[in-house]
């Protein structure tokens, strides 16, 4: 999402110039240069973001150090990515072993959850408390003596409570840490980790869960059990440096004021509310139970109290409205949402299709998955070079999204019959797009808003992928197990009783069904299959209409040349549409 941004910032240094020796050119200036700090508006916080500048920040990292941070930051990235996909093959097995077949959304959805919603509250923690000691917290979290289908649940809970404070540390001892100019190039870095994840997270989780000593348990003990997590862990000791936090002076009652844990919490309990309300509506309860009313009408409750504590903070909010309230950033934020809904379903819900309705193992399953991720990040790498080189990045976001959705429907035609090539280039069209479109949403908010609105837009964007693929799982979930048991009820000769299937798991169906009636039980996990699949073409198209409401702009060689207030960062530029602070909508 940085590669443009990177592309642009070094054509300003000369042509025979290194990344190397323009950072160390950057540092050695700006180490020398006194602190700028703006004066604060008339009646501001004092501990406000335009005056938390502390002279400590421009003590900025070598480049030895800042190669050995980048390690650190590359790795701890690569665990929170693979931690979120690597599961997708296991869940099969995990269905099993607990016998809740019921629970798959929530396996995905409680990482998620709190992965998201902790972000703003980790963001305040690293600016109140020491960040080497938070970060190296972060590491150890992990869940992998789950007993229990709940336990894991409240592991996986954990867990992306965790993830939310990696992420959080590496932007915020990144942004100390490295020079603003070189700052792209190390993001672009640390960030490319989500697409090798990516790749590698359902080949590594059937490779685990088909290894009988190893079971899927150990997809949840890599973070320190495996020598990258040692080494991220040792390197993390000895390269962070104690730094007085942005607002260390502040006393321990102070800074447990500054936290909004009671946003945090308002969020939290309003997002889940909302996900037992999907989970259960149609599948476990009718949409006309009480429960299901219940669950929606509290969550709708819960997200009103924290949008209306965040427009009354104004400034002082976790999430600023005049910048979501931004069109272009609004509109990024929502097709974030949509797209993370798609993707998260496909992930999960193709390892289904392979392991249920064609009878693969889960390293299979894996490997075939590789065909939606290769290409996704192939495309990535080209739009990235592409918008670099000729400035523009919405049509991307048109063409990908186009792609994405001829994608979703023909992933939706998949059963029992379709051939390698069916599935192999199905994923493969799907992947590269959403490959296309999947970083523009990232480099749209950059170009319309200044420098100190960015880091807040787009933790908004991560949000809401996050979000969306939250959501996503648990929608999916209840299409899923919805056609599922229809499709079983109406089967003839299936004289097994329904909920034993369910609860016995979604994996070895060979060993829970009698043979002669195999077939029509892997035709009922396909069918079911295809019901969830319905809703990735559904918010594809809904994308693609939000696509057409950003932005359209050009991004010309001056808007980083320009260092003396003129061409700055939101400014009007050739191409742009008029009304840059226009609302979302």
């Amino acid at each position: 999402m940085s590669n443009s941004r990177d592309s642009l910032e070094i054509r300003t240094h000369s042509n025979s110039s290194t990344a190397a020796e323009t950072y160390a050119n950057d540092v050695e200036q700006q180490n020398n240069e006194k602190t700028e700090i703006q004066p604060a508006a008339p009646g501001s916080d004092k501990h406000s973001p335009q005056t938390t500048e502390d002279p400590e920040r421009h003590e900025y990292a070598t480049p030895r150090e800042l190669s050995l941070l980048s390690t650190v930051f590359t790795i701890a990235t690569f665990m929170i990515a693979i931690d979120g996909s690597i599961v997708a093959t296991a869940i099969p097995h995990i269905t099993s072993d607990f016998h809740r077949l019921d629970d798959v959304s929530w396996y995905g959805s409680a990482y998620l959850l709190t992965e998201m919603s902790f972000q703003p509250t980790f963001g305040r923690l690293y600016s109140l408390f020491d960040a080497k000691i938070l970060y190296l917290a972060s590491i150890l979290i992990c869940n992998a003596a789950a007993p229990t289908s709940s336990a894991l649940i409240v592991g996986r809970t954990v867990s992306g409570a965790g993830a939310a404070g990696l992420l959080c540390g590496s932007l915020a001892v990144f942004g100390r840490s490295v020079p603003l100019r070189a700052r792209p190039f190390g993001m672009a870095l640390v960030t490319s980790m989500y697409g090798v994840a990516g790749v590698l997270g359902p080949t590594v989780g059937g490779l685990i869960t088909d290894t009988r000593r190893l079971t899927w348990r150990f997809c949840f003990w890599y973070e320190i059990n495996l020598p990258a997590g040692a080494v991220t862990f040792a390197i993390a000791c000895w390269v962070f440096k104690r730094k007085e936090p942005l607002h260390g002076q502040l006393s321990l009652r102070e800074k447990f004021k500054r936290l909004d844990l009671f946003g945090a919490c308002l969020l939290t309990a309003g997002l889940v509310a909302l996900f037992f309300a999907l989970q259960w509506g149609g599948s476990k309860y009718s949409w006309s139970s009480p429960k299901v009313y219940a669950c929606v009408i509290v969550s709708g409750v819960l997200v009103t109290v924290f949008v209306v504590l965040q427009t009354l903070k104004k400034e002082q909010a976790t999430i600023p409205m005049r910048i979501l309230t931004q069109r272009t950033v609004g509109m990024s934020c929502i097709f974030n949402l949509l797209t993370g809904m798609a993707y998260n379903t496909h992930i999960y819900y193709l390892s289904f299709y392979f392991q249920s309705a064609l009878g693969t193992s889960a390293v299979v399953s894996g490997l075939r998955c590789l065909a939606y991720g290769i290409p996704g990040s192939i495309a990535i790498l080209i739009t990235g070079f592409c918008i670099s080189a000729k400035g523009y990045y919405v049509p991307f976001m048109w063409l990908g999204t186009s792609i994405f959705i001829a994608g979703c429907v023909l992933l939706h035609t998949l059963d029992v019959n379709s051939s390698v090539g069916h599935w192999l280039g199905y994923q493969i069209l799907t992947g590269a797009g959403i490959g296309l479109a999947e970083q523009v949403p990232f480099i749209a908010v950059q170009v319309v808003l200044p420098p100190s609105d960015m880091p807040t837009a787009c933790a908004l964007v991560v949000f809401s992928r996050c979000l969306g693929g939250a959501v996503g799982l648990s929608v999916a979930s209840n299409l899923f197990s919805g056609a599922l048991i229809q499709r079983l009820q109406n089967t003839q000769g299936l004289n097994i009783n329904v909920s034993a299937i369910l609860a016995a798991g979604a994996s070895d169906l060979s060993d829970k069904v009698p043979e002669t009636l195999l077939p029509a039980v892997r035709r009922a996990f396909a069918a079911a299959v295809q019901r969830a699949f319905v809703m990735p073409i559904v918010v594809a198209g809904l994308g693609l209409v939000c696509s057409f409401r950003m932005q359209r702009r050009y991004i010309p060689d001056d808007r980083i040349k320009g260092t003396e207030g003129e061409s700055q960062e939101g400014s009007m530029t050739p191409g742009q549409e008029e009304g840059s602070g226009e609302k979302a909508g």
